[in-house]
């Protein structure tokens, strides 16, 4: 009998792992005929998990000053020696330059505004793409900005906002150029500052904690994302958020008692800003110019000595100590402007792309630095200029940065009410894609990720296999994140979607871990034998 009841018992174990096997079949094929089950994300769990600790996302949190040893702005900089290239190519040498070694540079951190330096936030407009934008036939479609008070989110009309003097310039809303994501527009108004300086902004949804914007100049957006006029300042970010909900913001601000000083437009020029900032004048590019420490393929010009050039490639073929001073520049044709590139030469990166300015003839005040090297010993930047080069460069340098938190109750003008029970059922007015394959793949997960506050990682399939059925204008209307899912799926012959609702996560296309895989660690760890 004893035998005969184990019997039982493996038999009852056997029978158990083939069902489990065999729904596990079934639920897969029923997934591989009718498309992707109901998913869940709910605008009310938070988001402190580890995907979101770690992944695209984040938790928002504002940020923290990085200790650096850096060249002191007080030590002089060597002007450099020009070895000229073909098609627009040279080569720059500061190895005369002395080594030295780094030290702490000043603090840049400072708790608050400093001295009389006030900004407040007074109000915010929200713009997502409607199904009927005319934007895509005309590039330069803009949108009306409807501003809301930024404590009572009473909407302010035209006759406010011509009392307050906020400016013309700030009322019109222009689309991203190069993802298809809304805009949040925060307005500022500020006293006993001559300049104002955003250096960062991060917004987040204060139920969830996931962060809901992003940087438009990590877009690579044309427009600049903050200017200032007459005391009014705007601040715009990629909102990634389609329902209501309260926001919380970070916004990183320059403030101190601001310096000037007038760079000559010659080469080796320099100024500095006590130990903290030393920039150098170095030359003027009627293109985009890139610095690179490698130049092994350099061809020079004929009145360069073959010797010194046998000598330059053999030490960047092999290490050398001085190597890192030589750095190759190279001219290409600008992507959005045809004015002037300026490019110099600075101690610190942190100081001169986030403190530094340089005033217009017209008295607006330029901020923008593209960072074109980074060897330890030389740093190049640039700027386009459109000052006359027969004049110095005004600069101001603004000595501090701090963190500002604000706060909006809500986010009336988005698509979809704040009391939406899952994420994956809320509509997403206007969705048009890249005409790249591949490109309209990435945004479409990435849409999908930020409407339901989801991570997600991926592979991409419609570079190999491109879908067969797509809206001719690339364009989804009023479609859910749900239903742009069940589409992906059934244009997209063997695709895979793997969701973890705990992590709040989206697998796309992994190759790992399948179900059956699972299926297979599941009945491993539940077996007693």
């Amino acid at each position: 009998m004893a035998k005969a009841g184990k019997k039982r018992v493996w038999l009852k174990w056997i029978l158990a792992i083939v069902g489990i096997y065999l729904f596990g079949v079934v639920v897969a094929v029923a997934l591989a005929l009718t498309g992707v089950p109901d998913l869940h994300s709910s605008p009310t769990d938070t988001r402190n998990v580890y995907t979101f600790k770690e992944g695209r996302l984040g938790l928002l949190e504002p940020s923290r000053p990085k200790p650096k040893d850096e060249r002191p702005g007080s030590v002089e900089m060597v002007k450099p020696v020009i070895i000229p290239g073909k098609a627009k190519t040279d080569l720059y040498d500061w190895r005369n330059e002395p080594e030295m070694e780094p030290k702490p540079r000043p603090d840049r951190w400072a708790s608050g505004l400093l001295g009389d330096d006030k900004l407040e936030l007074v109000a915010f407009a929200t713009w997502h793409p409607q199904p009927d934008d005319d934007i895509e036939s005309d590039t330069k479609w803009q949108a009306d900005a409807v501003f809301r008070d930024a404590k009572t989110l009473e909407v302010w009309p035209e006759e406010k906002l011509n009392e307050l003097g906020v400016p013309s310039e700030f009322r019109k809303v222009t689309p991203p150029k190069r993802y298809p994501t809304p805009k949040i527009r925060l307005l500022f108004r500020s006293s006993g500052m001559e300049y104002v300086r955003f250096t960062r902004g991060k917004g987040a949804d204060q139920v969830t904690e996931a962060v809901v914007t992003y940087d438009l100049k990590s877009l690579s957006e044309p427009e600049p994302n903050f200017s200032t006029i007459d005391g009014w300042s705007r601040l715009d970010m990629a909102l990634l958020i389609y329902h209501d909900a309260p926001l919380k913001f970070f916004v990183g601000v320059l403030t101190g008692e601001p310096q000037t000083a007038e760079l000559e437009q010659t080469l080796g020029a320099q100024v500095h800003f006590g130990e903290a900032l030393r920039v150098q004048w170095l030359s003027l590019h009627d293109g985009l110019v890139y610095g690179r420490p490698r130049y092994s393929d350099f061809e020079p010009a004929a009145s360069v000595p073959k010797a010194e050039i046998e000598e330059i490639k053999k030490r960047d073929q092999t290490y050398s100590t001085d190597q890192g001073w030589i750095i190759r520049v190279e001219t290409q044709q600008p992507r959005y402007t045809w004015e002037p590139v300026t490019l110099v030469r600075g101690n610190s990166d942190d100081y001169l792309t986030n403190h530094l300015g340089w005033v217009r003839e017209n008295g607006t005040v330029e901020w923008e630095w593209d960072e074109e090297s980074g060897t330890p010993e030389v740093q190049l930047f640039s700027t386009v200029q459109a000052a006359d080069p027969s004049k110095p460069l005004k600069l101001v340098f603004l000595p501090k940065v701090t963190e500002l938190e604000f706060e909006l109750p809500g986010l009336p003008d988005v698509p979809n009410p704040g009391e939406v029970p899952d994420l994956f059922d809320i509509v997403i007015p206007r969705l048009t894609l890249d005409e790249d394959f591949e490109s309209a793949e990435d945004e479409l997960f990435g849409m999908i990720g930020v409407a339901t506050q989801t991570t997600w990682s991926h592979s991409n399939i419609w570079d190999e296999t491109p879908p067969d059925e797509f809206p001719a204008d690339r364009t989804f209307r009023n479609m859910t994140p749900q239903q742009l899912l069940e589409f992906y799926r059934s244009v997209t012959p063997g695709s895979k979607i793997r969701y973890d609702e705990a992590e709040k996560s989206i697998e796309f296309n992994e190759d790992e871990d399948t179900w059956l895989d699972r299926l297979k660690e599941w009945i491993y760890s539940n077996t007693p034998f």
